[in-house]
């Protein structure tokens, strides 16, 4: 299992998700520090991965973000294990480039 719950940053995250969905200042502050920061880190690595290579994602930066991230959030917020399987599969199904033909 890949570390998620149990990891001190992790609870962290999870209180301020938990906190955000209450207290609207919360929200604003935690997307503007945080969540928006970090899905801009976000789609600049996947820009860059793109440019060179290593990926190809088959839906656009923030559709990919969403679609990788997503189920992972989903699993730590019901407190479920993040299996390596899962995170293995989103890469390898979202982020593939296509096979080249010959």
């Amino acid at each position: 299992m890949v570390k998620g719950t149990q990891d001190p940053a992790g609870k962290v995250l999870l209180a301020l998700l938990a906190q955000a969905q209450h207290d609207p200042d919360t929200a604003e502050r935690f997307q503007k520090r945080y969540l928006g920061p970090r899905r801009e880190q976000e789609r600049d690595m996947l820009a860059r991965g793109i440019g060179a290579g290593e990926f190809s994602p088959r839906l656009g930066p923030d559709a990919t973000i969403d679609a990788l991230v997503g189920p992972i959030v989903y699993c730590a917020l019901t407190g479920s294990g993040i299996s390596r399987d899962l995170v293995d599969t989103l890469v390898e199904d979202l982020l593939r480039p296509p096979s080249k033909k010959p």
